[in-house]
């Protein structure tokens, strides 16, 4: 076998991250509080990621529209907590608008396709939502979370440079509705130069048979012809 694709095989069998899948991260979406918000600003969550996986590749924000079959437009956002006092302040990622998004009447949650964005350890997610019709749309208190922590227990309001945040509502932590799924970081394998293949122990045995063959030859050529 070619030296280097034994290398390559064994050095796939050591690295886990070869069958690594995407994961969730974070997951509010079991305990309802039967509370809800609703404002047209951006309203977001400031999380723990549980696990290793950090690059985000999908969000699942949860909405309610009053037990009526509504739509709205849905926006989303990626922030790094690093503004004052720990609020929002870096975005990683802005979703372009889902437009005309059809709801249920029940707590639905908004699919996003992110596109593999790194996120730390804490971070935020927003959602706005505009254009909503028949009803105000809101979005959902669960708590607490099954996977992942909700943490500090209150909600950001507001927008880049102007976060504010509500505390909890009848000693219920503002943990909102989400689910979040991430897959881990790949390390890139370093090409491996080609090495030259060792003949199989039988090939060389046969090898040297004909070496000594022909220099046995070469011989008897030689005393016949002096």
């Amino acid at each position: 076998m070619n030296m280097r694709r034994a290398f390559l095989a064994w050095l796939a069998l050591l690295s886990p991250v070869q069958l690594s899948a995407d994961t969730v991260i974070y997951d509010n979406t079991t305990y309802s509080t039967q509370i809800s918000v609703s404002t047209g600003m951006l309203v977001g969550d400031e999380v723990v990621a549980a696990g290793t996986a950090r690059r985000v590749t999908r969000l699942e924000l949860g909405v309610y529209s009053q037990r009526h079959i509504a739509r709205g437009d849905f926006q989303a956002w990626l922030f790094a907590n690093d503004g004052t006092g720990g609020a929002p302040g870096t975005m990683l990622w802005q979703s372009s608008k889902l437009d005309n998004y059809a709801l249920t009447g029940g707590f639905d949650l908004i699919p996003f396709t992110v596109p593999s964005v790194l996120v730390p350890n804490r971070f935020t997610w927003a959602i706005q939502t505009t254009d909503y019709s028949p009803v105000a749309v809101a979005t959902n208190v669960f708590g607490p979370p099954t996977i992942g922590e909700g943490t500090p227990d209150y909600a950001w309001f507001g927008g880049p440079n102007s976060w504010t945040h509500v505390g909890r509502y009848n000693g219920v932590p503002m943990d909102l509705m989400a689910r979040i799924t991430a897959s881990e970081v790949v390390p890139d394998i370093p090409d491996v130069p080609d090495v030259p293949s060792v003949p199989e122990p039988g090939t060389a045995i046969l090898s040297s048979l004909a070496v000594a063959l022909l220099a046995c030859r070469s011989k008897r050529g030689r005393s016949s012809f002096y």
